[in-house]
């Protein structure tokens, strides 16, 4: 239950930027946080979304090479990533969606 006194609380009470920015994408955030984590240190990871990414990659590819390349622009990482996802997670033969060259002479 959230106090009175916190019901005023704006963004511009924040105790600092990194505050501020989280207040503006959620006021309700940056309050638990200050209210319930006081004094905690929180990592935020670089990659918090690499799992459900992931996930997604898996149930979404459909074998082609199209798909290697959407999915690589969805989840805003490359087709290589992508490859490996689907390598690491189901041991599928992934093709690297490259042209075989002729091989002229010797």
């Amino acid at each position: 239950m959230q106090e009175e006194w916190l019901k005023s609380m704006t963004k511009d009470d924040m105790p600092n930027e990194v505050f501020e920015d989280i207040a503006e994408h959620s006021l309700d955030a940056a309050l638990a946080l200050l209210q319930y984590y006081a004094g905690c240190q929180i990592y935020v990871p670089g990659d918090g979304f690499k799992q459900v990414k992931n996930k997604y990659i898996m149930r979404n590819f459909d074998g082609s090479a199209q798909s290697i390349r959407r999915l690589a622009i969805e989840t805003g990482t490359t087709e290589q990533n992508v490859r490996n996802v689907l390598k690491r997670a189901k041991d599928i033969d992934i093709a690297e969606g490259q042209i075989q060259l002729p091989v002229f002479g010797d």
